[in-house]
């Protein structure tokens, strides 16, 4: 990786000065953009969820005890994820080269593009997963909801019998990871069907 690391007196400040974790992770974070100077990584949740993900995988079980120490894993971390074109910085550096891949460098442009991409599919993730959960609900209400009635009665083994139905869709669907809104549209449907039917034979009597 061909960002540039400034070699700059450590903080060893231990972890116990701190009153806060987080204020510990704020010097050492703080630390590592004086080595990364001229560059600067910003300081954002998104890169902190790239960074904590690497640390997860990758140091379990390590405990820094003192700023630096925090700080050269954070730019192990920064050495091993920035290829991916992900981070978020304030200042680019003018080139990045990944660790596996010294002889591909990707320009800061290229990095911003890349992550753009990621951002996008990672928004329409998000988007989809939040309507699958909502579906999800509403599949279950209107699971609960199905009342026939005959005679004024609800027609209790019909209820059961489409209730095992629809139960019998919906988990198909979503262990096949289906789309539930579609699911949930053909139950609607079908139970329409269902009181469309119900009526008509209770005028036939």
């Amino acid at each position: 990786m061909t960002v540039a690391i400034t070699v700059t007196a450590q903080d060893n400040r231990p972890a116990s000065a701190f009153v806060s974790q987080g204020d510990f992770a704020n010097a050492a974070f703080a630390e590592l953009n004086k080595r990364l100077a001229p560059a600067k990584l910003a300081n954002t949740m998104l890169n902190g969820t790239f960074i904590s993900a690497w640390l997860n995988q990758n140091a379990q079980g390590v405990r820094p005890q003192t700023v630096g120490e925090l700080a050269d894993l954070l730019e192990r971390a920064i050495k091993s994820v920035v290829y991916e074109g992900k981070l978020i910085w304030d200042i680019k550096p003018k080139t990045l080269v990944g660790p596996n891949n010294p002889g591909k460098q990707i320009s800061a442009a290229e990095s911003e593009e890349q992550f753009g991409k990621w951002q996008k599919d990672s928004e329409a993730k998000d988007k989809h997963d939040k309507e699958q959960r909502a579906a999800e609900k509403r599949i279950a209400a209107l699971i609960a909801s199905f009342t026939p009635t005959r005679n004024g009665r609800l027609d209790y083994p019909l209820i059961e019998k489409v209730t095992a139905r629809h139960r019998g869709w919906f988990e198909d669907a979503k262990k096949a990871g289906k789309d539930l809104v579609k699911v949930e549209a053909d139950i609607r449907a079908d139970q329409q069907n269902i009181y469309d039917r119900v009526e008509r034979d209770s005028w036939k009597m």
